[in-house]
């Protein structure tokens, strides 16, 4: 008899006699978690995933609240014996699913003649596309929603936690060279010409100076240290060739990896790849859409006659400015909820995704269905620096 796992991928094993119907939605349901470790969204370094929870401390549904978190310097406030503390009113949970069809391979056949597929392996490999296809395309849109929390954006902050105080919240321009408030506009002037205001792709630019300085800046807010940091692909590029980063790390660390992977004056840099989401071909010549938003998604694949997918980490277009984040361990949490009923009698989590598998009229043809439920929340603003203008994709002299 046949594995519960396959011995050679440790997938799970879609071989007959499994593909009767209750058993072979079980191991796609398995599959699916599979996969969906494997593409975790970047940002959940920071954002810890969480069941949410509401104000009776039950594992929440649509909507959940949780105290204001910020740092008690220089003293804690004394809350009276029966004062509730203060809660965030949040927007809520944002649901996020994906369908897929596959049908049986080949032409019209008798089932005694798919022998062969099931002798290679076809039917459980082309199952185990589906479910990768299904998980990235999930992961990659909570991973957009994150970035927009991390960017301030106003859409992602009144869906996500509508009336929270941002004003703890630092930006660093950082061909600018300025710091700024929240709103991106509003400059700091206790900070000012402390950057160099040099892009990291210039080959002047001192991004060890940077560094030191962002530093300085947070724990004159926090007390602590930055431990991390996010960039773009294009950003780390020029890192890894940057003259006066070489220059001073190569008597600290061995520079076979380049930067990337590297702890540069205690932190530790994360290269963010991109994203594969892609803008509707609506919005070309029209005005722009919201901050990261991925349009009504254009399923045609990238490719270089036609780049309109919208990377993550680039701020005004896809050829625009990269920008970045330098952070504290965790930044908040990343909150998961129930999605129905089933679903927690299916796996017991709301953090563990919610499956199911539809037959159509043709009973070779099913319909899969993954969804989730979600929230970035970040509890102290001051946990981190958003980096803007780290590098400029449009200009690379």
């Amino acid at each position: 008899m046949s594995q519960f796992y396959d011995t050679d991928t440790g997938f799970p094993n879609l071989h007959a006699p499994y593909l009767i119907p209750e058993e072979f939605r079980i191991r796609h349901q398995l599959m699916i978690r599979v996969f969906d470790r494997k593409f975790q969204p970047f940002f959940t370094g920071i954002f810890p995933k969480e069941p949410s929870r509401g104000l009776d401390g039950a594992i929440g549904p649509e909507k959940f609240d949780w105290p204001v978190m910020t740092s008690t310097r220089p003293m804690a406030r004394l809350y009276g014996r029966d004062e509730p503390t203060q809660y965030i009113n949040a927007g809520g949970i944002k649901t996020e699913y994906f369908n897929t069809v596959i049908t049986k391979a080949g032409f019209v056949r008798r089932y005694d003649e798919f022998e062969s597929d099931f002798t290679y392996g076809l039917i459980g490999k082309k199952y185990r596309i589906l479910a990768e296809e299904i998980t990235e395309a999930v992961n990659k849109r909570i991973e957009f929603e994150c970035g927009n929390t991390l960017y301030h954006n106003t859409f992602a902050i009144n869906q996500f936690s509508k009336g929270i105080d941002l004003n703890r919240a630092l930006v660093a321009d950082v061909s600018g060279g300025k710091f700024y408030l929240y709103d991106h506009s509003t400059e700091i002037a206790d900070l000012a010409n402390l950057l160099t205001g040099l892009q990291w792709s210039n080959k002047s630019s001192d991004p060890y100076r940077d560094f030191a300085v962002i530093k300085r800046a947070h724990e004159d807010m926090m007390g602590r240290e930055i431990t991390t940091a996010y960039l773009g692909p294009e950003t780390i590029m020029w890192l890894d060739i940057n003259p006066t980063l070489k220059e001073t790390v190569k008597y600290v660390k061995d520079l076979t990896n380049g930067v990337l992977g590297t702890t540069v004056q205690g932190v530790t840099i994360h290269k963010v790849m991109g994203n594969d989401l892609k803008e509707e071909a609506f919005y070309s010549g029209n005005a722009a859409p919201p901050m990261y938003y991925p349009g009504m998604g254009d399923l045609d694949y990238d490719k270089w006659s036609d780049r309109n997918k919208v990377p993550l980490m680039v701020d005004g277009g896809i050829n625009g400015k990269e920008w970045g984040i330098m952070a504290e361990e965790s930044v908040g949490n990343l909150f998961h909820s129930w999605i129905n009923t089933k679903h927690q009698a299916q796996v017991g989590s709301p953090i563990i995704p919610y499956t199911k598998v539809k037959e159509q009229d043709d009973p070779d043809r099913r319909m899969i269905r993954m969804e989730k439920a979600f929230c970035p929340a970040v509890y102290d603003w001051g946990k981190y620096v958003l980096l803007l203008n780290t590098c400029n994709r449009s200009n690379r002299t």
